[in-house]
């Protein structure tokens, strides 16, 4: 089974004002596709989108920094999810506990461009949203690759955190702006004696390289047999995965 979930809010989500949110809106809906982060009205927000795959069951939930300056009109600010700690966490709970899902993933636009490790303020509220319950943390906007992270909470969860996956597909060259990747999870859910555990088993990356080819874009897995991309294989996946836990 396939969920494909559609993740909104970026820095760019008010560039064509809330016409443009809700005719984005209009296009998923057309094509019955999931969406989260932008939202018609009060009640869409609210509604916290779930998927279930194995049966185990999954929250999404999806946030941004900002929208450029661009402010949401007075009353609608239901239109794009901000980033807003205690708000996430009560959203994080509510998945948990009301809907009683197996994990909570959390898609995050943050942290600053071009940058390859993460930001105190990324690595803060990683720890406060794990702790509060999130899984998984998938991000971007720095354009290039930061680390993915297994971290340990305090209940004996193991949380992953992608803080960062690149540039999927990008006009951006160079200083690694060209990379980006896919990962991939392994979720297992365990009921024993009428007690419910969750965890995750592995974790694995594959970079992908942009190529430009007269004006052409093409996004090429990166492997270690390909010696005509302009990095290296092994710097990328140690950078990516490094060999230990937070």
């Amino acid at each position: 089974m396939l969920a494909l979930i559609f993740y909104q809010p970026n820095n760019h989500s008010l560039d064509k004002g809330e016409e443009g949110v809700y005719a984005s809106i209009e296009a998923f809906n057309s094509y019955d596709m999931t969406y989260t982060g932008t939202y018609l009205h009060e009640e869409d927000q609210k509604r916290i989108r779930t998927f279930s795959m194995n049966s185990i069951t999954f929250a999404t939930l999806s946030y941004t920094y900002g929208t450029n300056g661009l402010l949401t009109p007075v009353g609608k600010e239901y239109l794009v999810n901000l980033l807003d700690v205690d708000k996430m966490i009560l959203e994080i709970t509510r998945a948990k506990e009301e809907l009683n899902v197996d994990f909570v993933i959390v898609n995050l636009h943050w942290g600053n461009e071009y940058e390859i490790h993460p930001s105190n303020n990324q690595v803060d509220m990683a720890i406060s949203l794990t702790e509060a319950g999130a899984d998984i943390i998938f991000g971007h906007h720095p354009h290039v690759l930061q680390p993915i992270y297994i971290r340990n909470t305090q209940d004996d969860r193991k949380a992953v955190i992608a803080y960062s996956l690149g540039n999927f597909i990008s006009g951006q060259r160079g200083g690694q702006k060209d990379l980006g990747g896919l990962i991939s999870l392994e979720c297992h859910k365990t009921q024993l004696a009428g007690r419910k555990s969750n965890s995750i088993h592995s974790v694995h990356f594959y970079p992908t390289y942009v190529r430009k080819v007269k004006g052409s874009f093409t996004v090429l897995p990166f492997t270690e047999d390909q010696h005509d991309i302009p990095y290296s294989f092994e710097a990328t996946m140690e950078h990516v995965l490094p060999s230990y836990t937070e």
